[in-house]
């Protein structure tokens, strides 16, 4: 059975008795790309106050790959940005709510959002241990490739698992559109890139 799959690792896994039913190099690290946004938001949901407001560094701005095309300066509410994390998979938007939660943990009025990261990095893999993923490691937020950055299979079902026992999870991946209103006052329209919500694709 295992020869027919294509890809690389793949699971099948008992989702009440997390019994694994079926393995293909379950337990063999790799890269985890946007599907770390998953944990990113488990762990804001566990850490951070959604009503808070974030304000959008230079750095978070001008990140790499994916981009929901925030501008430095503007402010967002925590709870905004995890929506659309969810929604269009932004990696600005996970490094400006992860330096907005980093520095909620941090409880340090001089942290620089660089520094904040790197504390939300850290919970991330606190995290990690807490619920037992042995085979993962995270670097940052968003998932941009980096060779210490890895998960396996059987770890990603216990993301998978915790993100489906979450009410604002599954919400917010269901939301086709939504109309946002910054703190800062400009507003806008997200579309969810996933198309097999949209009626209209």
């Amino acid at each position: 059975f295992a020869r027919q799959i294509s890809a690389q690792q793949a699971v099948l896994i008992h989702a009440d008795t997390g019994e694994i039913l079926f393995g293909h190099n379950e337990h063999t690290r790799a890269p985890m790309a946007s599907t770390t946004k998953i944990m990113t938001a488990l762990l804001v949901l566990e850490r951070a106050d959604l009503s808070a407001t974030v304000t959008v560094s230079e750095r978070a701005a001008s990140v790499e790959g994916s981009q929901l095309g925030l501008t430095a300066g503007e402010e967002l509410s925590v709870r905004d940005l995890l929506y659309v994390l969810m929604m269009k998979s932004g990696n600005d938007a996970a490094y400006v709510v992860a330096a907005g939660v980093g520095a909620e943990i941090s409880d340090d009025k001089s942290i620089t959002p660089h520094e904040a990261v790197e504390v939300f990095i850290d919970e991330m893999n606190k995290f990690a241990r807490e619920n037992n993923m042995k085979g993962s490691h995270f670097t940052c937020p968003d998932g941009f490739h980096d060779d210490e950055h890895y998960t396996t299979m059987r770890d990603m079902f216990t993301v998978a698992r915790l993100s489906v026992q979450s009410d604002v999870i599954m919400k917010y991946t269901k939301t086709v559109e939504e109309k946002f209103y910054y703190v800062s006052g400009e507003n806008i329209t997200w579309t969810n890139t996933n198309a097999l919500i949209n009626p209209n694709s």
